[in-house]
């Protein structure tokens, strides 16, 4: 994963961590907008799934969005064909590739119908090659960083012999302070 390249995964939301629950590939069209392509099964599902965005640069966290819509879209033509645009909410601190496409020569693209994805891999939209991308080797490594993300958020600290009326200082039910 180069340092602009973003990673883009649809999670089930109750999985305990980035491999175990990949439900499928995305692509960050802007910063709070991802672009999912089909199969679609994972909406079919009852279980609650959020969106994985990790950045190439290292010094951006790995970040999870729970989403706020869903909209599919799908040619008359080829239902099966249809693309889910993810709105997070939130937006990512990561690159989007919305700043690398000309959204002119997509509309032209969609105009001539066909299965959405491979139109928005020729418009440069979403990486080629993103349906294919082993998810092993890609999420492998978010799910280390993920871990010393979250091992950064907790410390410790020697309390040793608690001081008298301690807790009544930090307790609101306390009056003795």
């Amino acid at each position: 994963m180069s340092r602009e390249s973003v990673v883009v995964s649809v999670q089930a939301s109750s999985a305990v961590d980035a491999l175990a629950g990949h439900l499928a590939w995305g692509a960050l069209l802007d910063r709070d907008v991802v672009v999912v392509p089909p199969p679609l099964t994972w909406l079919d599902g009852h279980d609650r799934f959020e969106v994985l965005v990790a950045s190439g640069d290292r010094r951006l966290p790995v970040q999870r969005f729970s989403p706020r819509s869903v909209l599919v879209l799908a040619p008359d033509a080829e239902p099966d064909g249809g693309i889910a645009l993810v709105r997070l909410n939130g937006s990512s601190d990561a690159s989007a590739v919305g700043d690398c496409f000309d959204v002119e020569r997509l509309a032209v693209l969609l105009d001539a119908g066909g299965s959405v994805w491979p139109l928005l891999e020729k418009a440069g939209v979403v990486p080629p090659g993103l349906l294919d991308a082993p998810v092993p080797e890609l999420l492998g490594p978010i799910v280390e960083r993920e871990h010393r993300q979250r091992d950064k958020l907790v410390s410790r600290a020697p309390l040793g012999p608690v001081p008298p009326h301690w807790l009544c200082w930090i307790s609101p039910r306390c009056h003795c302070v």
